[in-house]
């Protein structure tokens, strides 16, 4: 789909975006400290992810933010931030539960790229993007 054949919200420009902070949520101190204990509460160790079931996570008010991000990304511009998920609160494997969490309550989880591929870290590790192999998500494009 073209940049010209999109409508609405969704049609918007780089400068657009940065002008218009609505489609940033952010989670304050108590939000934190309860999605923090939520996965706290449901993580077992050595668990696979996909042995989790929705059910198991309950967010309580800090979803009503997470919520209005998933809908902006469905019928707003088409993408969101999330701001202040308890990432320094949380060991890497607990914040990849807590991910899955999210996933859990937003859609049913699908591989990408790789067939068993399920999350991928966006951070610059430091890989070419403009390469066969590249990925955007692993770079700094």
């Amino acid at each position: 789909m073209s940049v010209s054949t999109l409508q609405g919200e969704a049609a918007w420009s780089a400068a657009q975006l940065s002008a218009d902070g609505r489609w940033i949520f952010e989670l304050d101190d108590k939000a934190r400290s309860e999605l923090t204990q939520m996965v706290r509460s449901a993580h077992e160790p050595g668990k696979p992810l996909f042995d989790y079931r929705r059910e198991n996570f309950d967010f309580g008010s800090p979803w009503r933010s997470i919520a209005a991000a998933l809908e902006e990304t469905k019928h707003g511009r088409g993408t969101a931030l999330v701001k202040g998920l308890p990432r320094a609160e949380l060991d890497q494997d607990e914040f990849r539960l807590l991910t899955w969490a999210i996933g859990l309550h937003a859609g049913v989880a699908r591989p990408q790229g790789k067939p068993s591929h399920y999350l991928s870290e966006v951070r610059d590790i430091g890989t070419a993007y403009r390469t066969g192999g590249g990925r955007g998500y692993s770079s700094n494009a």
